[in-house]
């Protein structure tokens, strides 16, 4: 991952990026509530794997998320996003926020 992130990398930096937005919580009572959040982020997370295209450009690769499954519960999404891949860092090519 010196130089250009895989597949793998790019899936772990959003699945890092959804953990961060929606954190579970340490309360008891909020068991119920950590159980949704479980299961939203399973399918966000794979669905977000299988809709992402990566193209290889050997020193670094570009990550093009398709967004429109989830416009359904998002309404603000954009169609899709784009991120850049090089020396181990992402970095979003498009306005649209994937995480808000």
């Amino acid at each position: 991952m010196l130089a250009n992130p895989n597949q793998t990398d790019f899936e772990i930096f959003l699945n890092g990026q959804i953990n961060q937005k929606y954190p579970n919580t340490q309360e008891q009572e909020d068991l119920f509530g950590n159980l949704l959040k479980g299961v939203i982020k399973t399918y966000a997370s794979e669905y977000l794997k299988q809709s992402t295209i990566r193209s290889n450009y050997l020193i670094f690769s570009t990550y093009t998320v398709n967004l429109t499954g989830l416009q359904n519960f998002a309404t603000a999404l954009p169609s899709s996003v784009k991120f850049v891949g090089i020396l181990g860092n992402f970095f979003p090519l498009s306005n649209g926020n994937l995480i808000d």
